[in-house]
């Protein structure tokens, strides 16, 4: 019928395994891999992560397609966390990058309301080995 009788409610599903075995690597309990980036960081940082971090990113997808195991892409991923870290780690102390960032907080991440903070932070990227190469 269209209610469940009781039993039916209380009657829990099984849990679903996953198809892999987890796997535990050193890096796992290294500090300084894993880091917990905030989102406004990451939103401000991708065109610039997108940049610096393309092999890595590209090396990642290449190893996930090749096997959808995750156990066996764990070096791919942790080359594109330390890339994610090293270009967060150049740009936090940076005014303009602070800026950018809590205004898009403030404005609920509208970035129309931000268009100088962007701008002085595009600035700031362009003055950086992080710029944008014109195309040969």
């Amino acid at each position: 019928g269209l209610f469940m009788t009781k039993s039916e409610e209380t009657k829990k599903p099984e849990p679903k395994l996953l198809p892999f075995e987890r796997i535990a690597v050193k890096e796992d309990h290294e500090s300084g891999i894993f880091n917990d980036i905030d989102q406004a960081s990451l939103w401000v940082l991708a065109p610039v992560i997108g940049r610096a971090c393309v092999e890595q990113n590209k090396a990642y997808i290449r190893s996930k397609a090749k096997d959808e195991n995750p156990a066996n892409s764990v070096v791919e991923g942790i080359n594109v966390h330390r890339c994610v870290n090293r270009v967060y780690d150049d740009f936090k102390d940076q005014p303009e990058f602070e800026e950018y960032k809590s205004c898009l907080v403030r404005k609920s991440f509208y970035y129309d309301y931000c268009l100088k903070e962007k701008k002085n932070f595009k600035a700031l990227v362009e003055r950086t080995k992080y710029r944008e190469q014109s195309p040969q």
